[in-house]
């Protein structure tokens, strides 16, 4: 059946206009569909920026920076994302912005610990300070003559430095007291000299056994004590009656809340054993 002309065209040009209405709904949604994609990546990449900012902060505590960390996961894990290369270098560089964020952190903390071992040794040395002149004193037979004075600057001294965990503040405290104390009064300061006799021989012992675990040379004339010390230990092990050892930490700390002079050498060893420990606790 024959169509007119006129019939055709229009027929035609109703078909061009169906065409071109089909053709423009797929390219208004083609585009709707590729703002929604760089609107997600703006989106992601804007939390890729926070995380790398986060990692530069210097004047936040850890526990803001670990609650800012973990809302800024929480936000990523929530934003939708499309899948292909451009998704996987967003995933890549916000991974490596939190590992930035928590190798930050871990640097703080290590170095807080290091920051430590430097407190306990300037608290034991102004412990030690005391102890001396109460030593000083009992041999001048001037004990319990010091004034009020020093323990108002010893005091001063102290609270001038960072404040040791609590468990430690006691102890050293209580070490720092008791040479306070005898320093004003003789009765207190003769029993406090024979007690620092008293600890000298395990104070030694206690340097001899840190050098030994923490690999530091000691010095020629406890080289005899120190290979006894390994056999002993040898010994101990081979039967399974070894206690359990404590850290080196914690045997310095007995160290340092025992009250006593240390000489020359015994002072070099001790400063060496600090220094380790700081060292060790900067790389854990």
């Amino acid at each position: 059946m024959a169509i007119a002309p006129r019939d055709e065209r229009l027929l035609w040009e109703q078909f061009r206009a169906t065409c071109n209405a089909v053709f423009n709904a797929r390219d208004a949604k083609r585009k709707d569909e590729d703002v929604r994609k760089q609107e997600f990546r703006r989106a992601l990449e804007d939390l890729c920026l926070q995380f790398e900012q986060l990692a530069q902060e210097t004047d936040k505590d850890d526990q803001t920076l670990r609650r800012l960390q973990r809302e800024l996961q929480e936000k990523w894990s929530r934003q939708p994302r499309e899948a292909g290369p451009g998704s996987r270098d967003l995933e890549s560089r916000f991974g490596k912005s939190k590992t930035a964020v928590d190798a930050m952190i871990a640097a703080r903390t290590r170095s807080r610990e290091a920051a430590v071992w430097g407190t306990l040794a300037a608290k034991e040395r102004l412990c030690e300070a005391l102890d001396r002149l109460v030593q000083a004193g009992a041999a001048a037979g001037e004990a319990g003559t010091e004034t009020a004075d020093k323990q108002a600057s010893t005091q001063e001294e102290w609270a001038a430095m960072p404040a040791l965990p609590a468990a430690w503040e006691q102890k050293l405290l209580a070490r720092r007291d008791a040479a306070l104390r005898a320093l004003g009064d003789a009765a207190a300061a003769s029993e406090f000299v024979k007690r620092m006799a008293k600890e000298a021989e395990p104070r030694r012992q206690v340097l001899l056994a840190l050098e030994l675990s923490l690999g530091l040379d000691s010095p020629a004339e406890v080289q005899a004590q120190r290979l006894a010390l390994q056999v002993m230990q040898l010994k101990d092990r081979f039967k399974g009656t070894m206690a359990a050892a404590e850290t080196a930490g914690e045997q310095l700390l007995g160290w340092c809340v025992r009250p006593g002079v240390a000489g020359e050498l015994d002072r070099q060893r001790c400063e060496r054993i600090f220094s380790r420990i700081g060292v060790m606790r900067e790389k854990a």
